[in-house]
């Protein structure tokens, strides 16, 4: 028999398949907290009611939570939860996929100059003991997010 809160898990888990979600998400990892922040990092493609309801559904489900900042003006952040901050692992290894085939325009300011390795904090695995070490493969063991000034990295254990 499938409960209420089975709905529930599984609506929230479909709310990752909208257009916008993990886009949104993403842009948090890397470093976007205010609403226009959002906008301006899609160029127009992202109008202001679909942002608007898309923020309301991430925090409906519990992936981010927002903050009002300042109440004169209006200022509110958003901030991935627990449960947004467990998705790092899973859109690294899309930033991954897409770099591989060459979906990913190395020249957005969104880079910096950085490779996906650096954004993420994702340590190189060198260690004979690790399965695969040899290869060269990453390795991420994640222990918890640490804020580092705008940015959020996933920590990596060595």
């Amino acid at each position: 028999m499938v409960t209420k809160k089975d709905v529930c898990s599984l609506e929230s888990f479909e709310e990752l398949s909208k257009k916008w979600a993990l886009r949104i998400i993403k842009s948090m990892f890397m470093g976007c907290k205010r609403f226009n922040d959002f906008i301006t990092a899609y160029e127009g493609t992202l109008s202001n009611r679909v942002l608007s309801d898309q923020l309301k559904r991430l925090e409906q489900f519990g992936y981010i939570k927002k903050v009002v900042v300042s109440t004169s003006p209006l200022i509110a952040e958003y901030h991935l939860t627990e449960m947004g901050k467990d998705l790092n692992k899973i859109i690294y290894e899309q930033a991954r996929f897409a770099e591989k085939y060459g979906l990913i325009d190395r020249k957005h300011p969104i880079f910096k100059g950085r490779s996906l390795e650096e954004i993420f904090d994702i340590k190189q695995i060198n260690d004979a003991s690790v399965p695969n070490a040899s290869s060269g493969e990453v390795g991420i063991n994640i222990d918890g997010v640490a804020n580092n000034g705008d940015e959020i990295f996933v920590k990596a254990h060595e």
